[in-house]
């Protein structure tokens, strides 16, 4: 869509740049994904609301498998990423607390402590790739026409600690129904790979592999393998994208409401800085 028409449809929608100001087309829909390692099949619910520049997801329950297992998170716990992945929120509504993490400075401080103890963590870029490929139409989803894509993923890192050095190799391959006419949202998405510090390389090769995918995934399915010298382990996943709407979201959906507290920050690090906006 040209630039002129963004800024006319926003005009429509808003109403005036005051309004504009305080909300952003973008989309709400919910996710249903189904982990399968283990016997582990429970069901997560998450209800997204995204624009190109922010996520924010609440979950029903606490994340019991899949991809979102280990999220600090507990029932109707809430997670924000803000600025293309530059920053992390998680939102715990029972206790009205607040976590703020930027996890590229995380990974920065990780880094230097590994080194202060003598130790190292490398990212092997010849041992790591990233590949997308178009397998044409797929099913009508919902009324939607989708495009069918796979996304393989290879890394490799090497740690060293105390004399010691092992590898650890993670492949993951993806298969989605993606939507055509729902565009906006994984651009934003893609972007956050950069905030785990990822070499430049490796993140040129993703996004120019990434332009290739276009849509939002209706339907996916996931596998990921991982290998350490204490052997391998695979698990899989499903998600399925329902209720999808178009909508007008307000900025404070992405900001920490004003009566929540800076919570104890895990892993005896000293607390990020409690900036709400």
């Amino acid at each position: 869509m040209r630039v002129q028409s963004r800024l006319y449809v926003a005009a429509l929608l808003f109403g005036g740049q005051a309004l504009s100001a305080q909300s952003q087309a973008g989309l709400t829909f919910d996710v249903y994904t189904r982990g399968g390692r283990g016997g582990d099949t429970a069901t997560n619910v998450v209800h997204m609301k995204a624009t190109p520049n922010a996520l924010r997801m609440e979950f029903e329950k606490r994340p019991v498998g899949g991809q979102y297992r280990g999220l600090p998170v507990g029932d109707h716990g809430v997670v924000i990423l803000r600025g293309a992945g530059a920053e992390l929120i998680m939102l715990d509504p029972e206790r009205k607390q607040y976590m703020s993490i930027k996890p590229l400075e995380m990974m920065t401080g990780a880094r230097q402590m590994m080194e202060s103890m003598g130790g190292s963590m490398t990212f092997d870029s010849a041992g790591s790739s990233f590949h997308v490929d178009s397998l044409g139409p797929g099913p009508t989803i919902d009324g939607h026409n989708t495009m069918k894509y796979r996304v393989t993923a290879r890394t490799r890192v090497r740690v060293a600690m105390m004399g010691q050095e092992q590898t650890v190799e993670s492949q993951f391959v993806s298969e989605s129904d993606n939507a055509v006419d729902l565009a906006g949202v994984r651009d934003m998405m893609q972007s956050m790979a950069q905030s785990v510090g990822l070499p430049k390389g490796f993140l040129d090769q993703t996004s120019k592999e990434g332009r290739k995918v276009k849509g939002l995934p209706l339907h996916t399915e996931r596998q990921t393998t991982t290998t350490t010298p204490n052997g391998t382990r695979t698990s899989s996943e499903t998600s399925d994208t329902k209720n999808v709407r178009r909508a007008s979201i307000p900025e404070s959906a992405f900001t920490v409401p004003a009566d929540y507290k800076l919570m104890p920050f895990p892993f005896g690090q000293p607390p990020p800085s409690p900036d709400r906006n």
